[in-house]
């Protein structure tokens, strides 16, 4: 499976970061894969971002997001996540106090892209 892919709703585009089943560098690997997509196509993106129960979110990781997310910033017009469990809720909740952008979750892909889409 391609963990960095785009699809299409309602005629828009849609960045797919898919990070389950990902811990340790295997995270950091996917958000460089999907910064170094968004800063080669130099435009706006609709981001969901896809976790579930046996994605680890690390310390490193979240060093590197916290360091690398301002790069790609003004190419990310909105962003949702789905398949958080309640740590990582309240990591994400920490994350949009210093992230100027809001990232949204959501409890289903269904929900996630519409909300990106309106």
């Amino acid at each position: 499976m391609e963990r960095v892919r785009k699809i299409f709703h309602k005629h828009k585009e849609i960045l797919i970061v898919d990070y389950s089943d990902c811990k340790g560098d295997d995270t950091i690997d996917v958000f460089e894969h999907a910064k170094q997509l968004i800063l080669s196509e130099n435009k706006k993106h609709l981001v969901l971002t896809i976790f579930n129960k046996k994605t680890i979110v690390s310390p490193n990781f979240l060093r590197h997001v916290e360091r690398e997310l301002f790069k790609v910033d003004d190419f990310i017009d909105r962003q949702a996540i789905i398949g958080i469990s309640n740590v990582q809720g309240w990591i994400l909740k920490g994350v949009n106090l210093w992230y100027r952008r809001q990232i949204y979750a959501f409890n289903s892909f269904e929900e996630a892209v519409e909300f990106l889409v309106e």
